[in-house]
């Protein structure tokens, strides 16, 4: 107490104790994803899915996040998002040597002005190629319209 206040009680004082107990607050225990975690994931995948289908897709998604950097909502949609904003086929062209791939995000939580956004992801001589995993996956996938990414 300095001259019979008590100054923890003022408003500065609160602002800065709360920023402090902000600032020591629990660090986000997710990993970054590695190229070497993306080779472990793509591996146990086949034990892990339930069928060629569903090991087809997450090696699309989990390929194409990692090389475009994209955000999980950029790509997929959970109840209530709006399937107009997530990826669809139209918004994936594979050029017809399978060297590079170009991906439309038609909306992501950083374009400001709602303008869209393609990426360019080049093919890779390597068993972790986005290019060549969302080739696969889009022959198996049934129906050439709507989100690419489509489970049953």
């Amino acid at each position: 107490m300095i001259g019979g206040q008590d100054i923890t009680k003022q408003f500065l004082v609160i602002k800065a104790l709360e920023s402090m107990k902000r600032g020591r607050g629990i660090g986000d225990s997710r990993l970054p994803v590695s190229i070497t975690l993306l080779r472990k994931i793509l591996m146990i995948l086949p034990s892990v899915c339930a069928d060629l289908y569903e090991v087809k897709l997450f090696r699309a998604a989990f390929t194409i996040a990692f090389f475009g950097l994209f955000k999980i909502g950029e790509l997929t949609c959970s109840k209530g998002n709006d399937i107009d904003n997530i990826l669809a086929v139209d918004d994936i062209v594979i050029d017809s040597s399978l060297s590079v791939m170009k991906v439309t995000l038609r909306h992501s939580k950083t374009d400001q002005w709602g303008k869209g956004i393609t990426v360019t992801i080049p093919s890779i001589n390597d068993n972790v190629c986005a290019v060549y995993h969302m080739a696969q996956f889009l022959v198996s996938r049934p129906g050439a319209i709507g989100p690419v990414f489509l489970s049953f």
